[in-house]
């Protein structure tokens, strides 16, 4: 059954974008704070992989479905996930130059703005479902912003 395999495809997405990101953390607890280009490039190889794997699994869902998924409470969280993990893990990505470290704060800022429009849309104001991630965007964007801000106009 070809609907079978296309949720497995979709769940093994998503899985194995987490299971990188795992891969992307502990290579930031070793690092322990160093901006070095070896800690850097690895983080950063490891983040796009990530990237890659939940945008795979956000774009498993054409729009027509994509549209009705929110009736689907699970898969509408799924993508909601997905999306956040995408903004964080841009948000942590290292360049070492400016013009690119605010292309990538830049991509952090526009995820977590989706994720917040996104959970708008589809959850009730009250549910407690994804909550504590709809906070961290909240107060991620404007320090995005100011960092965005910072660090351009400094090169100026």
């Amino acid at each position: 059954n070809p609907q079978i395999y296309a949720v497995e495809h979709k769940e093994i997405a998503f899985e194995l974008g987490k299971i990188v990101q795992e891969v992307v953390n502990e290579n930031k607890r070793r690092s322990n704070g160093s901006t070095s280009k070896k800690f850097s490039k690895r983080i950063n190889e490891c983040s796009l992989e990530a990237i890659k794997h939940f945008s795979y699994f956000l774009a498993c869902f054409d729009q027509k479905m994509f549209e009705d998924i929110f009736e689907h409470q699970e898969v509408a969280v799924a993508c909601l996930y997905a999306q956040f993990y995408i903004a964080n893990l841009y948000g942590n990505m290292v360049h070492s130059n400016p013009e690119n470290q605010v292309e990538y704060w830049r991509k952090s800022k526009s995820g977590y703005e989706k994720v917040v429009s996104l959970r708008r849309r589809i959850l009730e104001p009250d549910s407690k479902s994804f909550r504590q991630e709809f906070e961290i965007c909240n107060e991620f964007i404007p320090l995005l912003t100011q960092k965005i801000n910072h660090l351009h106009y400094k090169k100026e």
